[in-house]
C-alpha cells in the first residue's frame, strides 16, 4: 500500500514531511441530495474508493498519533491539461474533448442527466499549494474541492461539442447509448460540492468555469495533436 510505504519509510528514516494527499469525493458513495459538505458519511461502494479512503484513514493515524501534519482533499471530477489518465473511467471530460478533436463521436451512458461538479486543474493546483501553506491548520482533516456547481454530463458534452466544432470547422457527432452491464453503480450519481469549509480556513475558491475550463483544454490538447 503505497501511503503506508512512505509513511513507514518517513518513520525509519526520522523524516517528518507534511502530505497532501489527493483523495477522491466518491468516498462518500450515494448521497440522497446535494451540494455535499463534509459532514455526510462515508460509505464506499467501489474498491477503488475504499482504497482511497483506508489511505486517508492511514494519514490521519500519521497526523494524531506520530505530530505529523497531513491532510486529504478530496476532488470532484478534474480535467484540463496533462497526460491521458491510465485508466480509462477517470477524466472522462479530457477522453471526451481528445475524441471530439480527431472527430470520434461522443458516446453517452443513458439520457446524460446525472449531474457531476467539474473542476479545472488549474483551481486543483491552486488549492494544493494553499493545502500546503495552511496544513497546520487543516491537519488531520479532509476537504472537499470542487467548482461548487454542478453540470450534467449531456450539458457538459453539449458544451464540448459546440466548442470543438468552432475550433476544427467540423461536426461532433453525439451517440446515446445503454449502460453497459458491468458498469459501477457509482456512475449512477448526482453530485456537487460544497466547498465552504476549505474556503473559510484558506480563502480558496474555483475560479474557471466550465466553459472556459473546456476552452482552454481544447487549445491544449489541440496544440498538442498538431506537435
Amino acid at each position: 500500500f503505497p501511503v503506508i510505504d512512505i509513511v513507514e519509510t518517513c518513520k525509519e528514516k526520522k523524516l517528518s514531511p507534511h502530505i497532501v494527499f489527493s483523495g477522491t469525493v466518491t468516498e462518500v458513495g450515494f448521497t440522497d441530495t446535494y451540494p455535499v459538505d463534509e459532514s455526510y458519511k462515508d460509505a464506499p461502494i467501489t474498491i477503488y474508493d475504499i482504497n482511497k479512503l483506508a489511505a486517508e484513514k492511514y494519514l490521519q493515524f500519521y497526523s494524531s498519533q506520530l505530530g505529523n501534519y497531513a491532510v486529504t482533499l478530496r476532488l470532484a471530477n478534474v480535467y484540463g491539461p496533462g497526460p491521458k489518465s491510465s485508466s480509462v473511467d477517470r477524466g472522462i471530460l479530457n477522453v471526451m474533448i481528445r475524441k471530439a478533436l480527431i472527430g470520434e463521436p461522443l458516446t453517452i451512458y443513458g439520457d446524460g442527466n446525472f449531474v457531476r461538479d467539474y473542476i479545472y486543474i488549474d483551481d486543483v493546483a491552486e488549492a494544493f499549494l494553499l493545502a500546503g501553506v495552511k496544513i497546520d491548520v487543516l491537519n488531520g482533516n479532509y476537504y472537499l474541492i470542487g467548482s461548487a456547481k454542478g453540470h450534467t454530463i449531456k450539458d457538459a458534452v453539449d458544451i464540448i461539442k459546440e466548442k470543438v466544432a468552432k475550433k476544427t470547422k467540423r461536426d461532433v457527432e453525439i451517440a446515446f447509448v445503454p449502460p453497459p452491464e458491468n458498469i459501477s453503480r457509482i456512475e449512477y450519481r448526482n453530485f456537487v460540492a460544497d466547498t465552504k469549509s476549505f474556503r473559510s480556513v484558506t480563502g480558496w475558491e474555483a475560479k474557471i468555469s466550465l466553459e472556459e475550463g473546456i476552452d482552454r483544454a481544447i487549445n491544449f490538447f489541440h496544440k498538442e495533436s498538431q506537435a
